[in-house]
């Protein structure tokens, strides 16, 4: 015995509503993942500036200390760290 699926003429009609909540959930996600990359870049971007920021101090005989805070550049061709 066969069995025949009838396709009812308002399907889409009636599942129209799921069709747009599953478009929205989707832009939903696309937005979201957007947006989780281009935190991932400013965040890759502060540890980066983080990562290249350094202290230097110098001391004293007399007991004082002076700190140096600068940022490591590119090095130069000969392979020396510029601060």
């Amino acid at each position: 015995m066969s069995q025949c699926n009838i396709v009812h003429p308002d399907r889409d009609e009636r599942y129209r509503h799921y069709d747009e909540r599953i478009a929205r959930l989707e832009l939903d996600v696309k937005l979201a993942n957007e947006r989780a990359d281009r935190y991932e870049c400013e965040l890759s971007s502060i540890f980066e500036r983080v990562r290249q920021q350094v202290t230097v101090w110098l001391d004293y005989p007399d007991g004082k200390r002076i700190y140096l805070v600068g940022v490591l550049e590119e090095p130069d061709q000969k392979n020396e760290a510029l601060i």
